[in-house]
């Protein structure tokens, strides 16, 4: 009974300390359904509330054809024309109890927004949590069989959450498939090592089981039967455990029948929408480049690489020479086997940086694996290392939840990151720096310039300069504003660039919008603290019946130590 306690306690008190930091840090989120987490969850509206998961083109109807349309990217088309969901179905089969919780108590919603009101989004969340305090439990029982300490395995689940991309993607995209798979994956390798070790019947059908989950969930990710070896422990454990089932074979019969059943399910999910049994959803060019595998970019790039955005998982490798200085051979091959081989297939996907996303997402699935080996080089550390790893290990919970808060604001970009951007932004987390590193830059060349007018501002704050569109050629065409400048770009200025936009005809404004003086420096090569020049380009509505106008450029907050020199305003439209 103590231990059930521990157990509970253990994953419970982590999962309170990760809400915590969510509702006092990071921040909440009303939209966890989005990009490809919408597919992985759409299985659920699709089937309770469109009626539409059979969508053959002979039965689909309009209404159907528009909404599935409408989610581009999700849906693909199938040789026989008809409309498949891209992703694998097991995700939604976890969040399905969440989303049935509020599909039966809310009252109906207009269609179009049916099954993704907020109360669903919150079923996600919810959703998310749960499996996530199972990973925790999961993780506590694969640690136990390696005679981990209580206190070690708490650090362990601690680090999990909270220094590793698992943090984001138990919140703000938590329909996102790899909590689920998380889950699965460890509870798959806790019950594959106890029947490698005990070798009872209930442990094999119990790993069957869960492999057949991780089949369906995100089917790539049947790469963890490579890591048998190493979770089995040894060359007899194996033999032993083979073995068993081969005397067995009612029992090793029963385990695949039920990796099968889930295969069959998946196939069968196919079949509903396109007539195939067997599918590759993904196109041509969607695949795998293996002669082209992006390792180092993988492991080290500022774009995304692992060790870049969750630095704690580079402890395992110092497991390593624990294992060596031990001879414990089988064991330190098997792993680094493993990790060389899921390294090697995550890297030559088509998109090795695994699209817009904070991190390397995919390795979340395999996190357990990580954390075998640092805790058992926490276990048997001398005290003075054990103190260093537990420090870095908050350093490490630190930086996540600074980058997963920066991730969220738009301060980190996701998906071009770079090395310059990204010591630009580091450890920044205050409001002016949002947005900066996703300044859009334009092809002049598409664009007639309008007019370029000088502008001066000698006072200090607050003073706005006014012109009128009679002022500017073919006003009513221009759809792009330049301000331009030479500051020295302080790093702790608080000054802020306005252009509003105010009609004559009734004096009100239909466009303002503001930056701070950083967003003019260059992405790419501006420095902070420096004299230079600088831009930023202002989008305006196209709103001919609000024009004439008046251009208002307002400079607010400008410190003495601030430096604005050869500022310009240029109107630009389209060519026709």
């Amino acid at each position: 009974m103590l231990r059930k306690i521990k157990l509970i306690a253990s994953a419970f008190l982590v999962l309170i300390l990760f809400i915590s930091s969510i509702n006092n840090y990071i921040g909440n989120t009303e939209l966890t359904i989005q990009a490809d987490g919408i597919g992985y969850y759409d299985y659920l509206p699709a089937t309770f509330i469109y009626h539409d998961l059979y969508r053959l083109n002979t039965e689909v109807n309009s209404n159907t054809s528009n909404r599935v349309a409408k989610l581009k990217g999700i849906y693909v088309k199938t040789e026989n024309g008809s409309l498949v969901n891209k992703y694998a179905v097991g995700t939604a089969l976890l969040q399905m109890p969440f989303f049935l919780a509020v599909y039966l108590t809310e009252q109906a919603q207009p269609e179009t927004q049916a099954g993704y009101t907020l109360p669903y989004q919150k079923s996600v969340f919810y959703a998310a949590l749960f499996y996530l305090f199972l990973s925790l439990i999961f993780l506590h029982l694969l640690l136990e069989t390696y005679a981990i300490s209580s206190w070690v395995i708490f650090i362990s689940q601690l680090l999990l959450v909270l220094a590793t991309s698992l943090t984001h993607y138990a919140n703000v995209e938590a329909s996102f498939s790899h909590v689920y798979s998380l889950f699965a994956i460890t509870a798959f390798l806790y019950f594959a090592r106890q029947f490698f070790i005990l070798r009872e019947a209930n442990l094999f059908l119990w790993s069957s089981f869960f492999f057949g989950l991780i089949l369906i969930l995100r089917p790539v990710n049947i790469l963890i039967l490579a890591a048998l070896p190493f979770i089995a422990g040894s060359f007899e454990n194996i033999k032993e455990g083979l073995i068993y089932l081969y005397r067995r074979y009612a029992i090793a019969g029963m385990g695949v029948c039920i990796v099968l059943l889930f295969g069959a399910f998946l196939s069968l999910i196919w079949y509903v929408q396109c007539e195939q049994f067997i599918l590759n959803t993904y196109n041509n060019e969607e695949g795998f480049y293996f002669l082209n595998p992006q390792i180092w970019n993988i492991l080290f790039s500022y774009k995304k690489g692992l060790f870049i955005y969750a630095p704690i998982l580079f402890i395992a490798f110092f497991t390593l020479i624990i294992w060596f200085k031990k001879k414990q051979y089988f064991t330190l091959l098997t792993w680094l086997g493993f990790f060389i081989f899921l390294t090697y297939i995550l890297s030559s996907w088509w998109s090795w940086f695994y699209g817009c996303s904070y991190g390397l997402r995919a390795y979340i699935d395999f996190y357990a694996l990580f954390f075998i080996p640092i805790a058992i080089l926490v276990q048997s550390s001398t005290n003075w290392l054990r103190l260093g790893i537990i420090v870095f290990g908050l350093a490490s919970v630190y930086l996540n939840l600074v980058q997963t808060y920066q991730y969220k604001e738009y301060i980190l970009h996701w998906i071009d990151m770079d090395q310059t951007s990204y010591w630009k932004v580091f450890g920044e987390t205050d409001r002016k720096y949002k947005g900066i590193l996703w300044k859009r830059s334009y092809d002049l060349n598409t664009f007639e310039l309008s007019k370029e007018l000088p502008l001066h501002f000698n006072e200090k704050q607050d003073k706005a300069i006014t012109f009128t569109s009679s002022q500017i050629p073919n006003f009513e065409k221009v759809s792009l504003i330049e301000i331009s400048l030479q500051s020295n770009f302080r790093k702790a200025s608080d000054m802020l660039v306005f252009v509003k936009l105010k009609s004559l005809a009734d004096t009100n404004y239909y466009y303002e919008y503001h930056v701070p003086l950083i967003h003019f420096i260059d992405k790419a090569e501006g420095e902070f603290n420096t004299i230079q020049t600088g831009r930023y380009f202002y989008e305006i509505p196209f709103a001919p019946e609000q024009k004439p106008s008046n251009i208002e450029v307002i400079v607010k907050d400008k410190s003495e130590l601030d430096s604005l020199n050869h500022m310009t305003i240029k109107f630009y439209y389209k060519h026709s």
